[in-house]
């Protein structure tokens, strides 16, 4: 709902930038505030095409089935401190939206996006440490924000897809063996 981002000091940037954008695009960029709790039929429409959950304040850019949703942590980010001077802590709102928005748009108006196939599994047991596992998660948000197209697969269960341009294999904890490698 347009006025949750007026609401909130946070947001107010996050719907300025939205009119900017749509303004500057000479038409080709359109902007519609639904509130998602009066009006979940609007939801469903980009169900379909996005397997996660919608919140309050998520935007969706969406091009014919294409659909990318920004969350409050991919538009504003949110740092936290300890002022030791008073011994409160602090937090620190940065603004990082314009950047996740044109990404998001352009993912959706790529016609060709590269796929990449990473190599999370071997025997569907994951193929790193687990503590490598915040580092791989943060690798897939970096290929996703950069609008690859990621499919995650298995090397021993599944061939990595024809269409895949680039294989990507993290920090395996054993070596492979001659049939993974082939």
């Amino acid at each position: 709902d347009e006025t949750y981002f007026d609401n909130y000091s946070q947001l107010k940037v996050v719907k300025e930038t939205l009119n900017r954008f749509k303004a500057e695009s000479n038409g080709h960029i359109s902007l519609k505030y639904v509130d998602i709790t009066a009006h979940p039929e609007a939801v469903s429409a980009y169900s379909q095409n996005y397997s996660g959950e919608f919140e309050e304040a998520d935007v969706v850019v969406a091009s014919g089935d294409l659909v990318r949703v920004l969350s409050f942590d991919d538009l504003i980010s949110v740092e936290q401190s300890v002022d030791y001077t008073t011994y409160q802590q602090v937090t620190n709102y940065s603004f990082v939206g314009e950047q996740s928005l044109l990404s998001a748009i352009m993912g959706v108006t790529d016609l060709n996006p590269v796929s990449v196939a990473v190599i999370n599994f071997t025997n569907s047991a994951q193929i790193y440490y687990q503590y490598d596992g915040a580092n791989f998660d943060k690798l897939l948000d970096l290929l996703e924000k950069n609008n690859y197209n990621v499919i995650q697969t298995d090397i021993a269960l599944n061939d990595i897809p024809e269409d895949c341009e680039i294989a990507i294999l993290c920090a395996p904890y054993n070596d492979l063996s001659e049939a993974q490698i082939q």
